[in-house]
């Protein structure tokens, strides 16, 4: 089998060749769309194919800071690390630091 993956404004891209079985895990990309399609053939008859009923969505992962997260005590002209994980977030990061 033939897995591909259509997003908005897309061609399909390859997902995976050459599975065998009835099954695929795929690890989703943080790429957010609501017009997803899946699609899978026959790797030897490209005419025994089926895709999606209807579009899917991938929704964007939630930007997630590591760290500081709350309770940290800090110095006058002391340094600190600011840690997020960068699965989360689908384009370049942009940080801004607030202080109330």
């Amino acid at each position: 089998m033939y897995c591909t993956v259509l997003t908005e404004g897309s061609s399909y891209n390859t997902l995976i060749t050459n599975i065998t079985g009835n099954n695929y895990i795929w690890n989703v990309n943080n790429t957010p769309s609501t017009n997803v399609i899946i699609k899978v053939r026959d790797n030897q008859n490209i005419c025994r194919k089926d895709v999606s009923n209807s579009a899917n969505t991938i929704i964007a992962a939630t930007p997630a800071l590591i760290s500081p997260n709350g309770g940290e005590t800090w110095n006058v002209n002391s340094t600190h690390n600011i840690t997020w994980n960068t699965a989360t977030f689908f384009t370049n990061v942009c940080n801004r630091i607030f202080d109330r």
